[in-house]
């Protein structure tokens, strides 16, 4: 995604700027980032009380970790 690519491209360049270093350091962005990396463009609520198209029956439905991975890197983007 574009989020990632410029995170990279900050990464490349931090050593030339010092907000780019700043930026591309900060353990938040890297945690995020990260979560975007993984994130298969699904939006699952990601909770058991919530109900997604795929879901049968009625709650709770139990969630997967990638799931709720996908859930947190939807809610991020």
């Amino acid at each position: 995604s574009f989020i990632t690519q410029a995170f990279d491209n900050a990464q490349a360049r931090a050593a030339q700027n010092t907000q780019l270093a700043q930026l591309s350091g900060d353990p938040a962005i890297v945690e995020a980032v990260g979560r975007l990396r993984g994130w298969d463009f699904s939006m699952p609520t990601g909770i058991p009380e919530g109900f997604d198209g795929f879901d049968v029956g009625a709650p709770p439905f139990p969630r997967s970790g990638k799931e709720v991975a996908n859930s947190i890197a939807a809610t991020l983007y």
